[in-house]
């Protein structure tokens, strides 16, 4: 009969897969950025006359990514519904009464969680739902782990297509330096190309409200001044986004999906205690 230390360990191994797919996510990603896939002009507006910088081409990301997020959303709902399992096991002696219908209770509204958790779970114990109930897990409630469970939901009938670029800040370090270096130098062009040089090393970023995303060609980067002059050195940083409209906004894929992964072992974390050895 398996120890608490045995039931944790199954459902950690969903985790540790999860984490791999996140790994090979993010190695997708520095790839694909790697070849560097965003062109980036300037242009004046036509009425102000200020320069704005703007992108000029955009790649495709890579296909794989969505089935490769897909994938880690899986395992980290997996992970909650072998956590059911075990929990019911405990429960009930190892002896639960509807071994092939156990599921982490998660539903879109409060209401429908109390109307469907006993039935996801049965054979657990009122204490074991008084611990679920204390997750709120349910839109409005946790919305992270609704997320989670919608996103997992709509990658088993179709690709998580809501996967794209976005544009995620500007080198602000990087911007008006050969201006503000004439202006220290007074003049001597040798002493302002040093002191530019000198600035450039430095990095500021700042991100924008407004990631564009999907990015396309055409979307505006950054409005500069009238006495701005072009500067291919201006950085600008990217990354590629995960969205699903009603469901989850625009947000590093990355970064989503580790915040996925906290919230599972947070939870795992805070159920252990409801899990118990065998007799």
């Amino acid at each position: 009969m398996p120890s608490v230390a045995e039931r944790v360990r199954q459902v950690q191994l969903k985790v540790e897969r999860a984490k791999k797919h996140i790994e090979d996510v993010q190695a997708e990603i520095t790839r694909f950025l790697d070849t560097k896939p965003y062109g980036i002009g300037t242009k004046r507006d036509p009425q102000s006359g200020k320069l704005i910088y703007y992108v000029t081409s955009v790649r495709e990301t890579p296909p794989c990514l969505p089935l490769i997020a897909g994938d880690a959303i899986q395992c980290l709902m997996s992970a909650l519904d072998h956590l059911a399992y075990q929990i019911v096991c405990s429960d009930t002696g190892d002896r639960p009464p509807h071994p092939d219908r156990i599921y982490f209770p998660i539903r879109a509204s409060a209401e429908k969680y109390e109307a469907v958790k006993r039935g996801k779970m049965t054979g657990a114990v009122d204490a074991t739902f008084e611990a679920i109930d204390a997750l709120k897990p349910y839109k409005g409630g946790n919305a992270v782990l609704w997320a989670l469970f919608q996103l997992n939901n709509i990658e088993k009938h179709r690709t998580l297509l809501t996967v794209g670029s976005c544009a995620s800040g500007i080198n602000i370090a990087t911007y008006g330096v050969d201006r503000m270096a004439h202006f220290f130098a007074q003049g001597d062009t040798q002493m302002a190309a040093s002191i530019a040089n000198n600035l450039r090393r430095f990095t500021l970023w700042l991100g924008f409200k407004d990631n564009g995303f999907p990015l396309k060609e055409g979307y505006e980067l950054f409005i500069g001044t009238r006495e701005d002059e072009p500067d291919a050195n201006v950085q600008f940083a990217f990354n590629v986004a995960l969205a699903e409209p009603g469901v989850f906004e625009s947000q590093s894929l990355v970064e989503s999906l580790h915040q996925f992964a906290t919230l599972v072992e947070g939870i795992v974390m805070a159920l252990t205690p409801r899990l118990r050895d065998s007799e």
